[in-house]
């Protein structure tokens, strides 16, 4: 091996084994744009992939969920299959409630109450689904146990306006990263969006002249929202600094929409977006 070609293994080594895996992606996704490496060809899918893809197009296609919220579901019920049937060949018409109580009492205690509750919703999303399917004959879903979760025991759900307000007063507007904390607090705050949304916003989302938001949303909806009168941002100089940055970088929109230095006194001119 080339010790250039030495170096960058090691290199990608050290990414995985420290669990940066986004970085990883981002290098192995440049490295193969130029043609210095290539895409591993996919392997056979087995029975049970196979199952997993199709209810991962359900999900998509049926129940109308986004891309991001899979993630939520389908590794618990891949998990599920996997604890139950291994490698051997799956029977599905052979699962009992008992296989659902076992997996769950082996499942949930390593998990966050939070996760734990995600699991429930899953897997029962998922045993809904073998039942739609004619896979299963019996209802599962019912087995699986709720997760207890005692009242003030976690972080609260929402913070009165108080306590909003001193958060927000706390930011330190005259840095970068003061400004882009700011400006997501209060997309979070005065709009309710969720963190997934605003990460998703891109300068094309931002209608200036009349003061609105483009929000991608579920399902690939999308909604509009007005955008709160403190958010404003040099519309010149978030386009100049995607247009320079975001490709080579691999940086979102909106860490540079947020990121930029100058919130202009005056309202910034339309930016041509919806």
């Amino acid at each position: 091996m080339k010790p250039a070609l030495s170096d960058s293994f090691n290199a990608i080594q050290a990414l995985s084994i420290g669990g940066e895996a986004a970085p990883l992606r981002r290098l192995l996704a440049i490295l193969r744009k130029i043609e210095v490496t290539r895409a591993k060809p996919p392997e056979p899918r087995n029975d049970q992939q196979r199952f997993i893809d199709e209810y991962r197009r359900y999900l998509l296609r049926e129940r109308g969920l986004a891309e991001t919220s899979l993630l939520n579901y389908v590794p618990f019920a891949e998990q599920f299959l996997s604890g139950r049937f291994g490698q051997a060949e799956i029977k599905l018409p052979e699962l009992t409630a008992a296989d659902v109580t076992k997996f769950m009492r082996d499942r949930v205690h390593q998990l966050s109450s939070g996760r734990a509750k995600l699991l429930v919703t899953a897997l029962r999303s998922f045993l809904r689904y073998l039942r739609h399917q004619g896979k299963i004959s019996v209802d599962l879903a019912g087995c699986v146990p709720p997760v207890a979760v005692w009242s003030l025991s976690a972080v609260p759900k929402f913070l009165p306006a108080g306590t909003v307000q001193r958060i927000l007063d706390h930011c330190a507007r005259d840095t970068r990263d003061g400004k882009r904390n700011y400006a997501v607090l209060l997309l979070l705050a005065r709009l309710g969006l969720r963190a997934c949304e605003i990460v998703a916003l891109s300068l094309d989302d931002i209608d200036w002249d009349n003061g609105r938001i483009t929000i991608r949303c579920k399902g690939g909806r999308w909604a509009q929202l007005p955008q709160p009168t403190l958010v404003k941002l040099s519309q010149s100089t978030c386009a100049l600094a995607v247009r320079a940055v975001s490709a080579v970088m691999c940086f979102s929109d909106i860490e540079l929409l947020f990121a930029v230095s100058g919130i202009p006194s005056q309202s910034p001119q339309s930016s041509g977006g919806r």
